[in-house]
């Protein structure tokens, strides 16, 4: 498309909803079987924030593969949110696996 053979984010969406949308959640199965977890919050701010973060990776690879002029502060802001999300969800998952190691 557009004979654009550089590098663009779009090469890494798979790869970062592979290892932090399917592997994450396999090995947080793997930790709740063991445990009575209660991590229905954390886990549903880790599924904004990693959707958020996947869709400006898409967003700024199509702009890339386009060519277009677009202000990335805009992108680079939401897609920060996004990792300050997930950053969140993931102590808010970590605290709720030490409190069930407690119990």
């Amino acid at each position: 498309m557009n004979d654009y053979t550089a590098w663009t984010t779009l090469s890494v969406v798979h790869t970062h909803y592979f290892i932090l949308g399917m592997m994450f959640f396999l090995i947080l199965g793997l930790i709740s079987m063991n445990m009575n977890l209660k991590i229905n919050r954390a886990v549903l701010f880790y599924n904004i924030g990693l959707n958020l973060t996947a869709i400006m990776l898409i967003v700024r690879g199509i702009l890339q593969v386009l060519d277009l002029n677009v202000i990335s502060a805009l992108i680079s802001g939401i897609a920060s949110i996004g990792h300050i999300i997930l950053g969140v969800s993931l102590i808010l998952i970590l605290l709720d696996i030490k409190k069930a190691c407690i119990k």
